[in-house]
Parts: C-alpha cells; structure tokens; sequence
C-alpha cells in the first residue's frame, strides 16, 4: 500500500500492477463483459478457439493506427485464424466508429469513452497506446507489449 495516497502517479502505477497480475503471460485472460460500438457483447469467450491479439488504441496515436493497419493485412492473411479485439481510448465513441469504418476494420472494437480510466483497459493490464496482448486458442497470454515486427513475427510462426 501506498504511505501517499494522494499521489496520482504512485496511484496510477498501483492500478496498472494489479491489471499485471490479472492478465500475466502465462495466465488465463481475466473474465470480462464489454460491448463493442457496434453494440454486440464481447466477452473472454469470444477469444476462444483461435489465436487473438487484444490491441489498445486511438484515434489520435499514429503508431497504434500503424499497428491496426499491420493487424488488419494480418488478419486478410489469416482469416478466421486469427482475432483481433480493439480497446479504444477516445473519449467518444462517434469519432473511433468514424475511424473504424474509414479503415473497414472488421473486429470488435470496446470505446467507453472514459479514456485511460476503462476498466476494459484496467482489467488487461494495459498502461500505454498502443499496446497489445498475444492470446493463444486455449485463452493463455503468451505475450504482452511485443513490437509490431516481432508481434508479426509470432502470429505467423503461430499459424503456419
């Protein structure tokens, strides 16, 4: 526990961690209900049975919208093979649909619009845009935050 509970930073940090240990490489992806800007529920489940990345973004982090573009030719590769679920962390929903349909992203994508306070985010442990999590078919993180070259890299080896 923190000796100074108004620090934001030390509060921050606090939070992250306890998102780590919930979704730690090696460890089952933590239960979740989410309902994506289409309106659909997204749950742990919906990861099941293929390989998934779980990606935070925005519309406003250049290097994240690379990665969607990097995931999306990934997934024309790969198909049903592999998932794909998207965090966004704009502040309304309007403008990451707006996004979404401009880059035909076929994936669900969860924008609560509260930003880095998402419990989405919080529950998987992500503190930065963009960053990933590499799921295998059984629901298992086998990696967190790997670069998109070695991110590619691991799907393909995955799913020759």
């Amino acid at each position: 526990r923190s000796k100074n509970p108004d620090n934001g930073q030390l509060l921050k940090l606090q939070k992250q961690l306890k998102g780590l240990e919930g979704c730690a490489v090696k460890t089952q992806i933590p239960k979740f209900t989410a309902t994506d800007i289409q309106g659909r529920k997204v749950t742990e489940k919906s990861l099941n049975g293929k390989v998934n990345v779980v990606m935070s973004w925005a519309t406003w982090s250049y290097s994240s919208i690379a990665l969607q573009q990097r995931l999306k030719q990934l997934k024309q590769k790969h198909g049903d093979k592999l998932g794909v679920m998207g965090i966004c962390l704009d502040a309304q929903a309007d403008i990451c649909r707006r996004s979404i349909a401009r880059d035909s992203l076929k994936w669900s994508t969860v924008c609560d619009g509260r930003m880095w306070e998402s419990s989405l985010l919080q529950k998987f442990g992500m503190g930065d845009v963009p960053a990933n999590i590499l799921i295998d078919q059984k629901g298992r993180v086998l990696s967190r935050n790997l670069t998109p070259q070695h991110l590619e890299e691991r799907i393909n080896k995955l799913l020759k």
